[in-house]
C-alpha cells in the first residue's frame, strides 16, 4: 500500500528538519566569526564551514546562517 502525502506537508517537514539540524549544528559546533584551523589543520569559520575559507577571513552572523543553510 502506497501512501501519498501532500506536497505542503512534505515541504513543511523538510523545512522543520533543516531548522532543527541547523540549531543542533550551531549548538554542538559552536560559532566563530573569524577563521581558525580545526584539529586537522583545515581553515574553518562560523559553524564548521570550510569551503573557500582562508586565514584572516571574518564573517557576520547573517553570513554564518546562510552558509549553515547551504552546508546542511
Amino acid at each position: 500500500m502506497k501512501i501519498k502525502l501532500p506536497r505542503k506537508l512534505v515541504a513543511g517537514a523538510l523545512a522543520a528538519s533543516i531548522a532543527l539540524s541547523g540549531a543542533l549544528v550551531a549548538h554542538y559546533e559552536g560559532t566563530r566569526y573569524t577563521a581558525y584551523q580545526d584539529v586537522t589543520g583545515t581553515w574553518t569559520i562560523c559553524n564548521g564551514h570550510t569551503r573557500g575559507v582562508k586565514a584572516g577571513d571574518t564573517a557576520t552572523p547573517q553570513q554564518c546562517a546562510a552558509w549553515r543553510y547551504e552546508d546542511l
